[in-house]
């Protein structure tokens, strides 16, 4: 199952989608490799704690456990580098934990670095960041918007379809 939030007529809403469903939903939903409604999707992000500064790879080509990939190359981050915050559980009605520094494309990832905010200013954020220093807490999630996907019909090939665009 992956969680999705989907933009219609009546609003976001959010629910949880099966593999299949959600093959079909694009299937339905795209017009020569193009997103015709808004749609958020949520995928694993790696940690690497270094000392105070925590690295963070967004993206890579990986495949997930949606039997997806997002092609780095075609990350649009122009909206996200304007407030790059990074939120617990992708909880928007609370306040963000932290903030991304530098977030960029690089050797075929999507990298950045987390500044969690502090201990003192704001003590779960603290927590989760020591949790993330000592290796508990190893991943994260980012949310993006697809634009523009490639379905991939290989037998061979594991993967269902390729994020070419998305927006982060």
């Amino acid at each position: 199952m992956q969680h999705i939030r989907v933009k219609s007529a009546e609003g976001w809403q959010e629910k949880d989608i099966s593999e299949l469903d959600l093959e079909v939903w694009f299937k339905e939903h795209t017009r020569d490799g193009k997103v015709s409604e808004e749609i958020v999707l949520f995928t694993d992000a790696a940690f690497k704690s270094e000392g105070d500064a925590i690295s963070w790879v967004m993206s890579d080509m990986s495949l997930d456990r949606d039997s997806e990939r997002g092609d780095p190359a075609g990350a649009d981050m122009k909206q996200f580098k304007k407030n790059p915050v990074v939120l617990w559980a992708h909880d928007t009605s609370t306040p963000a934990i932290g903030r991304v520094i530098n977030p960029k494309v690089k050797d075929g990832q999507v990298i950045g670095q987390i500044m969690f905010d502090t201990a003192v200013n704001d003590p779960f954020a603290g927590m989760i960041a020591g949790k993330v220093k000592a290796g508990i807490i190893q991943s994260g999630s980012i949310g993006f918007k697809p634009t523009a996907v490639e379905f991939i019909e290989d037998q061979k090939d594991p993967t269902r379809l390729v994020h070419r665009k998305w927006e982060l």
